[in-house]
């Protein structure tokens, strides 16, 4: 086992799993705000016409704590899973990490985004609130792309 590995196994990687964590959690508290500024303000008027395929306000607070669970569990695999694809194709020498990290949120907002589309195949809801879920979930995401490339930055993950 060489110096490198050695030195993996003990310190140096239990700071960088304390910091794929942290930075996971600031992801999360993003994803949490994103939705409310999304749902909770700038389609707030959008909500309260369609109210009636909805539970009643009081109803919906209750799951509140939930959603923030939610919401924090997958800013953690979301980094987690950003940790990793960074290993596996790592920025080329002059590159820009901001551009790259992009596309690894377009998937992930992708992947999180289409099912959203699928809830106006078995609701009554109207067709426009999956489409705006749906591209909620691609900005949020893709955007979570650029958060993690500034807080990575090009160092080594």
């Amino acid at each position: 086992m060489n110096d490198d590995q050695t030195s993996c196994s003990t310190a140096k990687c239990g700071k960088k799993k304390w910091r794929t964590l942290m930075f996971g959690v600031v992801l999360g508290i993003y994803a949490q705000l994103f939705d409310f500024l999304v749902n909770g303000v700038l389609f707030a008027d959008l909500y309260k016409q369609n109210a009636a395929h909805f539970r009643p306000e009081q109803d919906m607070q209750v799951f509140i704590p939930y959603c923030i669970l939610y919401h924090l569990a997958m800013g953690i695999l979301v980094a987690k899973g950003y940790v990793k694809w960074r290993k596996k194709a790592p920025f080329p020498a002059g590159s820009c990490p901001i551009q790259k990290s992009l596309g690894y949120g377009m998937w992930v907002g992708l992947l999180l985004g289409i099912p959203q589309i699928m809830v106006a195949v078995w609701t009554t809801i109207p067709a426009m609130l999956p489409l705006i879920w749906f591209g909620g979930e691609l900005v949020k995401w893709t955007l979570s792309g650029v958060l993690l490339a500034k807080l990575y930055g090009k160092e080594t993950v």
